[in-house]
C-alpha cells in the first residue's frame, strides 16, 4: 500500500524519466503527477517507450497542475527543474502550500545547494531569485546529513559531481589525520548534461575525445568545500577539482589524491573508510579499481582506496543520474518518511552494459 503520492516537476529530461521509473517500483510511493512542459498531453510510455505498460498517467504542465491537492494527505515533490529555474518556479508553489498537511520537497537543481547568495552569484552566475529560501534547505547527502534529512522537510539534492567527489573524502575529513591537500577530479557521462543537445554532448564531438572544462569554477566546487567542512575537515586545507568529460552516456568515476601530515600506519586508512562506511548502506568498498558499469542502473557507491606513507588515493564510481540524482533522490524520501533507506533501490546492475 502506497504511503505517499510522488508528483515529478521537470519530468521530461532523463533525470526526470529516471524518477519516473524508480518511483513507478517504489513499494510505498504512487506516481499520482508526472508534469512538463514538453510532453504535456502526452502519455508517459509515448514520451519514454521504455516505461510503457507501468502507468497509465499522462503528462501535464506545471501550470495546469492542481497544486492545492498537494496540500492534503502525503506528498512529495520531486523537483527536477533547471538550474536557475527552479529558484523562481518553486518558492511560490512553497508559499501557496505552507499549510500542507504532510509535504515534502526534494530539489534536484543546484538552486538551494549552498547557502550563501554569494557564493550562489559567483558559481552559478546570477543573483538568487529568493535568498530567504537559502539555508532551509539540508543537503541531501545522507552519507553526511542523514540525521539531518530525516527531520527535515526541504532537501536539496546534491549535484552528481559533488557525490562522487564528497564520498570519496569523507572519511578523510572526519578522521583528524591531518590532510594538507586534496586533488579531486571527476570524469562524467554526456547525460549530465541534460536532454538538450549541446555541443558538449552531440555524439559526434563527445565520442573518442576527452576533456576537462570549467576547471577551478565548476559549480560544485563549493558543494564539495561545504561537505569537506561539514565533516570536520579542516579549513586549512587546499581542494582541488578538475571536472571531465568522458565518451560514455553514464556514470561518474572520481579520483581524489590526498597528502598527510605525517605517515599512515599499515591498514590505518582502510580501517577508517570501513568505519566510516559501516552503516552506509550504498556504499560498497571494494578491493580492487571500482567500474562505472557494475553500478550502472543503480543508487550504489563503489569505492576503494589506497594508503602508503603520507599518500592516499580514492577511486568512487557512481551513476550520474542515480546516486548522483534521482536514486538519491528517493532515499533522501525514504530518510524523510522514515521508510527503509534503500527502499525500491535495491535492483541490482546488469551486466554487461
Amino acid at each position: 500500500m502506497a504511503e505517499s503520492k510522488a508528483v515529478v516537476w521537470g519530468a521530461g529530461g532523463f533525470v526526470g524519466a529516471e524518477l519516473l521509473r524508480l518511483i513507478l517500483g517504489h513499494p510505498r510511493l504512487e506516481l499520482a503527477g508526472a508534469l512538463s512542459s514538453t510532453h504535456a498531453g502526452r502519455a508517459i510510455g509515448e514520451a519514454f517507450t521504455g516505461l510503457a505498460g507501468s502507468s497509465e498517467l499522462r503528462f501535464q504542465s506545471g501550470d495546469t497542475w492542481d497544486w492545492a491537492q498537494c496540500g492534503r494527505g502525503s506528498w512529495t515533490l520531486f523537483a527536477a527543474l533547471a538550474h536557475r529555474r527552479t529558484m523562481h518556479q518553486l518558492p511560490p508553489v512553497l508559499a501557496r502550500l505552507q499549510q500542507a498537511e504532510d509535504l515534502a520537497v526534494i530539489d534536484l537543481s543546484g538552486d538551494f545547494r549552498l547557502s550563501d547568495a554569494e557564493a550562489y552569484r559567483e558559481f552559478y552566475g546570477e543573483e538568487h531569485a529568493a535568498p530567504a529560501l537559502l539555508g532551509g534547505f539540508v543537503y541531501g547527502l545522507p552519507e553526511l546529513n542523514r540525521e539531518a534529512i530525516r527531520s527535515s522537510r526541504l532537501i536539496a539534492n546534491p549535484g552528481c559531481f559533488a557525490t562522487g567527489a564528497q564520498l570519496a573524502v569523507l572519511p578523510l575529513a572526519a578522521s583528524g589525520l591531518g590532510v594538507e591537500f586534496v586533488a579531486l577530479d571527476g570524469k562524467t557521462g554526456s547525460s549530465g548534461a541534460g536532454v538538450q543537445a549541446r555541443p558538449t554532448t552531440h555524439h559526434p564531438l563527445r565520442s573518442n575525445n576527452f576533456r576537462a572544462y570549467r576547471v577551478g569554477r565548476h559549480q560544485h566546487l563549493p558543494e564539495i568545500a561545504a561537505g569537506w567542512a561539514g565533516a570536520g575537515g579542516s579549513p586549512e586545507t587546499g581542494l582541488s577539482f578538475v571536472p571531465q568529460m568522458a565518451p560514455m552516456v553514464r556514470g561518474i568515476f572520481s579520483t581524489a589524491h590526498c597528502w598527510l601530515r605525517e605517515p599512515l600506519e599499515e591498514g590505518q586508512i582502510e580501517r577508517v573508510y570501513r568505519e566510516y562506511y559501516r552503516s552506509a548502506p550504498v556504499v560498497r568498498l571494494v578491493e580492487d579499481s571500482p567500474s562505472v558499469a557494475e553500478v550502472w542502473g543503480t543508487n550504489r557507491c563503489d569505492l576503494s582506496v589506497r594508503g602508503e606513507g603520507r599518500c592516499v588515493q580514492v577511486c568512487t564510481a557512481i551513476d550520474n543520474l542515480v546516486k548522483g540524482a534521482a536514486g538519491q533522490a528517493i532515499q533522501n524520501a525514504n530518510l524523510v518518511r522514515g521508510w527503509e533507506e534503500t527502499a525500491g533501490l535495491t535492483t541490482p546492475a546488469p551486466w554487461p552494459v
